[in-house]
């Protein structure tokens, strides 16, 4: 029972950390040009073309496919991780509180 509970358990967190980087992903589809502007000014990679932006969506949409179904767990958890940290957004801690929080790098708002 419990080796049950932790499955259903992977199974939701793959779930939820797909639903969240499936909205970054899609934006790459829907509107190439903001994401063009999100690589130029928070990767440094200036002049990305719409194209380019399809392509990178179609490799992220394929390895978000992987993880979900868990395929090559090891390759697949290691690229969205390596996806997740280097997105603009980072957990900060509050100076006052010390609670975390999602916020852009000093400088980037």
């Amino acid at each position: 029972m419990n080796n049950k509970k932790f499955a259903f358990s992977m199974l939701f967190l793959r779930a939820s950390v797909f639903l969240v980087i499936l909205m970054w992903t899609i934006d790459k589809f829907v509107n190439p040009e903001h994401a063009a502007k999100v690589y130029g000014k928070f990767y440094y990679l200036p002049g990305l073309e719409n194209l380019a932006m399809i392509a990178i969506g179609t490799v992220e949409i394929i390895v978000l496919i992987l993880f979900f179904i868990g395929y090559k767990k090891t390759y697949t958890y290691g690229a969205i991780i390596r996806y997740r940290h280097s997105h603009p957004l980072r957990y900060t801690s509050h100076p006052l509180r010390g609670q975390t929080y999602y916020s852009l790098p000093p400088g980037q708002c």
